[in-house]
Parts: structure tokens; sequence; C-alpha cells
């Protein structure tokens, strides 16, 4: 072989390895490019989720759903005013109420109601106690994603006191002895618990009974 083929040769050889470093280097950067592509998405998404779920809250404000009521279309408003008037022991008429419609086609179907007015909402809430044997209650009404916020963190408020612990939730977040934990917060500590228990740790399981309000 000629000097000048050899010369060539680790030309060529030279070429491919710099090609090859280059590649590597394009493929890195369009990694590191897309995945900061991806992150902002997710957190344009998570920011217009949060804000949804915000609207929602605003929108979901003054209504409560009734489970529990049979009656006909017909008759709802009506009956409905006069079974929450008798069994909350309040006197409430149609103009506090801005709407009323059943949530299916049965006549056991979930009632929802729309109040003019957050306090009237408020005034229900706090006569619920009174349904107690009645097989008749009302809940604060939440759209699906801010149910499953509640329950998870009901569900670690509950854990929380079993231990003794002072825990209360306020605005969508848990409270405890002091500290504040949002909802991904106590999914990790769940998370966390999960795995103790899976590795064997001691868990208390003494009791506790609480009633709770997280809306609003």
């Amino acid at each position: 072989m000629s000097v000048t083929d050899e010369l060539i040769k680790a030309f060529k050889e030279e070429l491919s390895k710099q090609t090859a470093t280059l590649k590597e280097e394009l493929i890195k950067n369009e990694v590191r490019q897309e995945g900061s592509s991806i992150r902002s998405r997710i957190s344009l998404f998570e920011e217009r989720l949060e804000n949804y779920l915000k609207l929602n809250d605003v929108l979901e404000k003054n209504n409560i759903i009734i489970v529990g009521l049979i009656t006909d279309d017909a008759n709802l408003v009506t009956y409905t005013i006069s079974i929450l008037n008798e069994l909350l022991e309040i006197e409430l008429n149609g103009d506090r109420f801005d709407s009323m419609y059943k949530l299916g086609n049965s006549s056991s179907s979930p009632i929802k109601v729309k109040f003019i007015l957050y306090l009237t909402k408020s005034l229900v809430l706090s006569k619920t106690f009174k349904l107690k044997g009645s097989n008749v209650y009302n809940n604060s009404n939440l759209c699906e994603e801010n149910r499953e916020r509640e329950k998870v963190l009901k569900n670690h408020l509950k854990e929380e006191r079993k231990k003794n612990h002072k825990a209360y939730i306020n605005n969508w977040n848990l409270y405890v002895n002091g500290e504040q934990f949002n909802v991904e917060d106590v999914k990790q500590l769940n998370e966390t618990e999960k795995k103790e228990v899976e590795r064997g740790e001691v868990v208390d399981t003494s009791s506790a009974v609480e009633i709770v309000s997280s809306n609003n």
C-alpha cells in the first residue's frame, strides 16, 4: 500500500470517528431539547389542570348532591324542599334555589341542587347531622378530580389521627402537627408507608372516628 493510500485510509478512519462523535452529540442534544420540551408541556398541562379545578370549584361552589330521596320528576322540587325542611328542621322556600334536577332516570337517582347563595348551602351542610338514620344524605358537589384529591387527603388524615397526631384539612392541604402537605406530598407519604409495611415495619392501628370538611 502506498503512502498516499495509507494517508487516505487514515483520513477516512478519522473522518468516520469524527462523524460518529458528531452524530452522538447531535442525538444527545436532541434528547435534551426533547426532554426540555416534554417537561415544558407537562408543566403547562399541570397549570391548566389546576386552573380547571379551581374554576370548577367556583362553578360548583353553591351545589350539593342529595342521595336517598325517592320522587318523580313532576314533584321533584316541591317534595325535595319539603323533605329538606322536615329532616333538617329549617325553613327553605323556592327562592333559595337556582336549579334542581336528577342525575339519572330512576325515581331514586341522586338529586343535584344549586342554591342561589353559598350561605344557604352552608346552612344545609351545617344541619346534615340531623339526617342520621333517615337514609338520606347530601354532599358538596365536587368534580371527579377533586373527589379523588379529597379521598387521598381524608384517608391520610385518618391515618395521622390514629397516631394521635394533630391533623386537619384546609384548602386542599393536609396539616399534621403544624406541617403542611399538598396532595402530591400525601401520595408520596402513602408510598413510603406502604414500603415500610412491606418491609415489616410496625404500624399503629388504633382506631379513630372524625367528621371533617375539606370543601371551601
